[in-house]
């Protein structure tokens, strides 16, 4: 399995959180998992219901985006999971955000 992860972020709006990410190649990559926690080193919990598909390729990878609403007031951190053909997983660094009224911020 190849697989480079290029960025990944999180933006906050109004109480939801616009996940993006970008690899800059994919080989027998199945697909993607997103996991949300209130604490960095706490319990994550999914938050898409299915994989999310990949769609990147060997020479020019892919662009990602997926949407959550966990609610104003909090800091969250996720974690990106990427999946391959085999079932062999990598779960990458968490990127921490807050969500607030009128946050337009995209931290790394």
């Amino acid at each position: 399995t190849t697989f480079i992860l290029h960025s990944f972020k999180a933006g906050a709006d109004d109480g939801r959180v616009v996940l993006t990410w970008e690899t800059s190649g994919e080989a027998d990559n199945a697909g993607f998992n997103l996991y949300r926690s209130r604490r960095r080193s706490g319990t994550y919990t999914k938050v898409n219901n299915t994989l999310i598909d990949a769609k990147g390729d060997v020479a020019s990878g892919g662009s990602y985006s997926f949407e959550d609403q966990p609610g104003n007031g909090n800091f969250y951190y996720y974690k990106l999971e990427s999946v391959d053909c085999d079932g062999v997983s990598i779960v990458h660094k968490p990127v921490k955000v807050r969500v607030r009224d009128g946050d337009n911020l995209l931290r790394q």
